[in-house]
């Protein structure tokens, strides 16, 4: 079966912002599970954790999605710097900004995919 994904498969780092919840807790991390299977996209998850005092996930995350605790909360813009510095690192061409409680819709890859294309000169 061919893949349905022949065309250049965007390279995504999201970042999932965490206080006072478990990982497993989060819609965000939930929904966001549930859109990448089916999605011709290249993404990776950075959880980050803002709470005083996290708590690092025992029960696993997703394929994909990495933890890391903050050193020290400072607030949105500290978690989105350290997923834009980790973006550049690793050649990723877009960052996904996400708080713990956004609810994606499983087709949520497919409908950004017309702009991802557009972007990439792929119209």
């Amino acid at each position: 079966m061919p893949d349905r994904c022949t065309t250049h498969r965007a390279r995504i780092l999201a970042v999932i912002v965490l206080y006072k919840q478990r990982p497993s807790a989060s819609v965000t991390v939930a929904t966001l599970a549930r859109a990448l299977p089916n999605a011709c996209v290249d993404c990776v998850v950075l959880v980050y954790d803002n709470s005083a005092e996290p708590d690092v996930p025992t029960d696993g995350l997703p394929a994909g999605f990495h933890y890391k605790a903050a050193p020290a909360n400072h607030g949105l813009v500290g978690a989105y710097e350290a997923g834009l510095e980790r973006a550049r690192a690793e050649g990723y061409e877009w960052l996904l900004t996400l708080d713990q409680d956004t609810a994606l819709p499983e087709n949520f890859f497919s409908a950004i995919e017309p702009g991802l294309k557009a972007a990439a000169g792929e119209d």
